[in-house]
């Protein structure tokens, strides 16, 4: 796993994110957040059908060649859920600010999350986190309920984030 310094002070970040498939109170849940340093090693990952804990960083690969380290994205995780309207399936990838590790933003990563129902496309890409930088407003979580097939699109200010 890698895990990269956010600051001058050498904390370090761990993004996390979490996904929930609750049938029986009819929703799927999937939360993005950062944790840091101790609180951040912590975090116990898992890939369970109901409930999934992971680290964007986990879902690439980083490339050696001098003078750059290049990302590139190596997973897509993939879940389904039985909700009252349908099975759902949710797609999570990386969201890669920059294929050079070594460059502007290239220390940090967030996630990308499509939403499909019966095949058809409801949510496509959104990204968590649009860029790196800035006080853009980032997704701090995404709930989609089955009784109405709606999606609710949680999001801060990136200074409420951080």
């Amino acid at each position: 796993m890698l895990m990269m310094s956010s600051s001058a002070l050498a904390d370090t970040m761990y993004p996390v994110i979490t996904y929930t498939c609750d049938s029986k109170a009819d929703v799927i849940k999937i939360k993005n957040e950062v944790k840091w340093n101790e609180e951040g090693q912590a975090v116990e990952y898992k890939d369970g059908d109901d409930l999934a804990v992971y680290n964007p960083w986990n879902w690439v690969s980083i490339e050696n060649k001098p003078p750059r380290k290049l990302i590139r994205q190596s997973q897509i995780i993939e879940k389904s859920c039985q909700l009252s309207s349908g099975i759902y399936k949710v797609l999570i990838q990386p969201h890669i600010f920059n294929v050079n590790a070594l460059a502007k933003c290239g220390d940090q990563i967030s996630a990308k999350v499509t939403v499909l129902r019966g095949g058809t496309i409801l949510q496509d890409k959104l990204a968590m986190q649009e860029f790196c930088h800035g006080n853009a407003p980032i997704i701090r979580g995404i709930k989609i309920f089955g009784d109405t097939g709606k999606i609710k699109i949680y999001s801060v200010p990136r200074h409420k984030f951080y």
